[in-house]
């Protein structure tokens, strides 16, 4: 099945995300062509190598989210552990078996995810933490590193700049004339932050329109610029867009789409490692990445939007894919650093030179070393024999909702009759406050419409390690490198005498 994009939330993306057949089914009952649009959907039941032996509750679990649910971003998934092969650039298919995959149907997640953390996960019952497949590569020698590089591409350029991604090393040719070197946050939920000093855009009369610097979170698990509602406000100013409240996103008319395309602006980002702004670089994003469409469930028919989102406080703002369209970043957990620039596109799309980042075992005291542009370590001109030299996305990326990675999950030879919605419920994709005013949002796995969770599966339990009768229990304590349980909560087991619609 097929992959929408990279995962590169330290926190969220520590298993690979897939749709599940509920996510048509019961999400989106009414979309005809809805299997094709979330990149083909799975059924866990179809699949001879599913297993979810280890798992505690048939593995239904919530999604763990921290940045993302910052946003209102949520669901519910099953967890379980499967055999993913994906294809590199070269051709060569890459195998790895026992891997952590949850399957989703909620809307708030249009396409699957290919999980670039680095991070173990901790789930309820198991004594032993499991690996990501990062880790799991660089464990087997199958990449140098825990590391990776990598550009949502830019479809709307001519020719259409494919998207890449390279575990264990990156492309040197997709690297910008500069490039900025950030530490990662001290937030393991928050590790690939950057200041943004200031928005401008080069048409006549253009003024700024961000003043005062903020800092981004950089998440592919995003499609949109998340920004303060002032810097928001400019942009409705300077180029006449309006904000539905009900689908809370900037839809264009015909009359002021038009405009945009004949004034078409290219915006500045000017950013810096931190407030202090020690080094500055530029990313420069042309309208073309910001003349995107959307549709159903979101909207009753297509329609143009500009993906501008706004921030309410100071966890939302997000630089996501659009972003990532003109930017290449570089990120090295071993380090823990990455690096940013401008996207480098050559007309050649199948061209690259990749460049492994060894690991610090193997270059000692490699901190100290000189580093190439990236601010990585290398060790040589070419990846190292029998690495994953690199993914050269073939599809475009945003916009389309295409395929981005080929990741497939091996099917029994014979379908199975059995149903597989009956055990799936519905619960609301957007905030309880926000979520019961489009019913085109359909739900998922829950209990009468609310997530339960463990501990006597009764609504309002308790986590694990309860403090007192009167507080709020704290979940496993979190380490370097190891995610504590699941969101440290599970939905319940879901009785078999309950209505599977709701």
């Amino acid at each position: 099945m097929d992959v929408g994009s990279p995962g590169t939330s330290a926190t969220s993306s520590t298993e690979a995300w897939v749709v599940l057949e509920e996510g048509c089914s019961l999400a989106n009952p009414n979309l005809t062509d809805c299997w094709d649009l979330r990149g083909q959907t799975f059924s866990r039941n179809e699949s001879s190598s599913w297993s979810t032996n280890r798992l505690a509750n048939g593995g239904l679990f919530e999604l763990l989210m921290i940045s993302e649910a910052a946003l209102g971003l949520e669901g519910n998934a099953y967890f379980g552990f499967d055999t993913i092969s994906f294809n590199t650039s070269s051709g060569k298919s890459v195998e790895m078996a026992s891997q952590l995959v949850a399957g989703y149907a909620t809307n708030d997640f249009w396409l699957g995810f290919f999980p670039l953390s680095p991070i173990a996960m901790n789930i309820t019952d198991m004594v032993e933490s499991i690996p990501s497949l990062l880790a799991s590569l660089a464990d087997q020698d199958r990449i140098p590193s825990r590391s990776w590089a990598y550009t949502a591409g830019a479809y709307y350029r001519d020719p259409p700049a494919l998207a890449s991604l390279t575990l264990g090393g990156y492309d040197e040719l997709k690297i910008g004339e500069r490039s900025l070197q950030v530490p990662f946050g001290t937030d393991q939920s928050r590790d690939l932050v950057v200041w943004l000093e200031s928005i401008s855009y080069d048409t006549y009369g253009g003024k700024a329109l961000l003043t005062q610097g903020v800092y981004m979170f950089i998440d592919s698990l995003v499609p949109h610029l998340w920004l303060p509602l002032d810097v928001c406000q400019r942009f409705e100013q300077a180029f006449n867009l309006t904000w539905d409240n009900e689908t809370e996103l900037y839809l264009l008319d015909d009359a002021v789409h038009t405009a945009l395309v004949e004034q078409n602006p290219e915006f500045t980002l000017l950013l810096s490692e931190s407030e202090d702004r020690n080094e500055l670089i530029t990313i420069k994003i042309p309208y073309a990445a910001f003349d995107l469409n959307v549709s159903a469930p979101l909207v009753n028919s297509t329609s143009r939007y500009f993906p501008l989102k706004r921030a309410a406080n100071d966890s939302q703002p997000v630089l996501g894919r659009v972003f990532l369209q003109e930017a290449y970043i570089i990120a090295d957990y071993d380090r823990r650093n990455f690096s940013i620039s401008q996207a480098a596109f050559l007309q050649d799309s199948n061209a690259s030179q990749i460049i492994d980042i060894a690991s610090p075992s193997i270059v000692p005291n490699s901190t100290d070393d000189a580093s190439n542009a990236s601010g990585a370590v290398f060790s040589g001109n070419s990846l190292s024999a029998g690495a994953i030299a690199g993914i050269v996305l073939g599809a475009v990326s945003l916009p389309a909702l295409a395929t981005m990675l080929y990741l497939w999950l091996r099917k029994r030879k014979t379908r199975k009759t059995q149903a597989v919605g009956s055990d799936v419920r519905k619960t609301d994709v957007d905030s309880p406050e926000e979520r019961n005013k489009d019913d085109d949002f359909m739900p998922e796995m829950a209990v009468n419409g609310h997530t339960v969770h463990e501990a006597g599966c009764g609504f309002g339990a308790v986590p694990e390690l309860q403090d007192s009768a009167d507080h709020v229990g704290r979940h496993e304590l979190s380490a370097l490198g190891i995610i504590p349980e699941v969101e440290g909560r599970a939905v319940c087991e879901l009785a078999s005498d309950q209505d599977s619609s709701g």
